[in-house]
C-alpha cells in the first residue's frame, strides 16, 4: 500500500492531537456522580468495543506469540493505572494542573536512564541537552506548587472564579504518578509493538487497562461501585443515554481517533515529529476546557511554571528523539515515494531502534495505542 501524501499525513497528525487534547476537558464536563475511576472505565471499555472486530480480523496472524500475553498484561495494568490516575487528577485539581503533570513522562523516562547508567544497565548516560531540559522542567513543575503552597493566593483566586476548581497537592501528585504510569506503559510497550500489529496489541492491552480501572473503582468505591447494573456508579453505566455520548466520544474519539492513529502515523512520520505535536496537549485541551467552562484562568504560578515546564519538555523531547534517529529527513528526499520534512523511511528506522538498543535509554515515544 502506498503511504499518504505528506498532507494527509500532516491533515490526520492535526487531527489525532486535537482528538487527543479534547479527552481531559470531556472529563470534567461528565457528571460529577460518577467516580474519577469508573470514567477512565468507560472510556477504555468503548474503546475496546470498537477495536473488537480489527481485532479478530488480525488475530490469526500472530496467535503464534501468545507467549507475549503477559507481557501485555502488565502493559495494560500500567495503562489503567495512567488513566485512572489521571481522570482522578482531573476532578481533585485544576484542569491545566493535571494536564501539565500528566505530560511528565519525558522527563521521568530521562531520569530513569540516569538510574539505569548509574547501575550499569545502560553503557550510555542521556545526553546533557535532554538533562538540562529536564531539570528546566522539573524547575517549571516546582513554580507550578507555588498556586498550591501559597493558600492566600489560591483561596483569592477560588473566590475569583466563582469557587471553581484550584490547584491542590493530591490532585498534582496523582496526575505525576499518571505520567510515571506511561512511562512504564511506553517501556514495555516498545518490544511488543517490534512484532505486534496495531490491533493485535491494543485490543488486549486496553482490555486488562479496563479490568485494572474498575478493580480501582471498585477499591475505592466502599461498596457504592457495582458491576452488573446500568447506574452512574456501575462498570455499564456507560450505556445509559446522559452517559453514552461522552463514553463514545472518548473511547473511539480520543482513543481510536486520537492515540491509536498517532501510533499508525509513526509508520510514516518521524517520532519527533508526533512527539512535539503531542506537547500541544495541555494547550489545546486548556483552550478546548476554557471553551467548555471547565478551565478557569491560571493563576500566575501556573502560567509561568507551565511555560517553564512545556520548554524543558520539547527540548528533552527534541534531544532524546534526534539522538535517536539521527534527525529528519531532508527537503526532498523521497522516503519509499513520499517526500517532505519529517518522513522516515525503514532504513531510517530501522537504525534508529539499533541505536536506541545499543543506548539502553528509554524510549520517549515508542507507541501512543492508548
Amino acid at each position: 500500500m502506498a503511504p499518504p501524501s505528506p498532507s494527509a499525513l500532516y491533515l490526520l497528525l492535526s487531527f489525532a492531537v486535537s482528538m487527543c487534547s479534547s479527552a481531559g476537558p470531556v472529563f470534567a464536563v461528565m457528571s460529577d456522580t460518577v467516580p474519577p475511576f469508573l470514567k477512565a472505565s468507560w472510556r477504555l471499555w468503548c474503546q475496546e468495543l470498537i477495536q473488537l472486530l480489527p481485532f479478530l480480523l488480525q488475530l490469526r496472524s500472530c496467535w503464534s506469540r501468545r507467549q507475549s500475553l503477559p507481557l501485555l498484561s502488565l502493559c495494560g495494568v500500567s495503562l489503567g493505572v495512567h488513566f485512572g490516575a489521571w481522570v482522578w487528577s482531573i476532578e481533585h485539581t485544576t484542569l491545566a494542573h493535571s494536564l501539565l503533570w500528566v505530560s511528565m513522562h519525558p522527563i521521568i523516562l530521562n531520569v530513569s536512564g540516569w538510574v539505569l547508567y548509574a547501575l550499569s544497565y545502560s553503557r550510555e548516560p542521556p545526553s546533557r541537552l535532554e538533562t538540562a531540559g529536564t531539570a528546566i522542567g522539573l524547575a517549571g513543575g516546582v513554580v507550578m506548587l507555588g498556586d498550591v503552597l501559597f493558600a492566600a493566593d489560591a483561596a483569592s483566586d477560588a473566590a475569583s472564579h466563582g469557587g471553581a476548581r484550584r490547584p491542590t497537592l493530591a490532585g498534582d501528585l496523582v496526575a505525576f504518578v499518571g505520567a510515571l504510569a506511561m512511562a512504564v506503559y511506553l517501556v514495555i510497550g516498545r518490544s511488543a509493538r517490534k512484532w505486534c500489529p496495531i490491533w493485535l496489541y491494543a485490543f488486549p492491552v486496553t482490555g486488562v487497562a479496563v479490568a485494572t480501572t474498575l478493580a480501582l473503582a471498585l477499591a475505592a468505591g466502599k461498596g457504592e461501585v457495582d458491576v452488573f447494573c446500568l447506574a452512574d456508579g456501575c462498570a455499564f453505566g456507560f450505556l445509559r443515554p446522559e452517559n453514552l455520548a461522552f463514553s463514545a466520544y472518548l473511547g473511539g474519539g480520543a482513543g481510536v481517533g486520537g492515540h491509536t492513529l498517532l501510533n499508525f502515523l509513526l509508520e510514516f512520520l518521524s517520532p519527533i515529529v508526533v512527539a512535539t505535536s503531542l506537547l500541544m496537549e495541555p494547550l489545546i485541551g486548556g483552550l478546548i476546557g476554557a471553551i467548555l467552562g471547565v478551565q478557569e484562568n491560571p493563576g500566575g504560578w501556573t502560567w509561568t511554571g507551565g511555560v517553564v515546564l512545556m520548554v524543558g519538555l520539547l527540548i528533552v523531547v527534541w534531544s532524546e528523539n534526534r539522538a535517536a534517529s539521527g534527525g529528519f529527513v531532508e527537503r526532498g528526499d523521497e522516503v519509499e515515494g513520499v517526500e517532505g520534512v519529517g518522513l522516515k523511511s525503514a532504513a531510517v528506522a530501522d537504525e534508529a531502534e539499533s541505536d536506541r538498543d545499543d543506548r539502553g535509554t528509554p524510549d520517549l515515544i515508542t507507541n501512543v495505542s492508548l
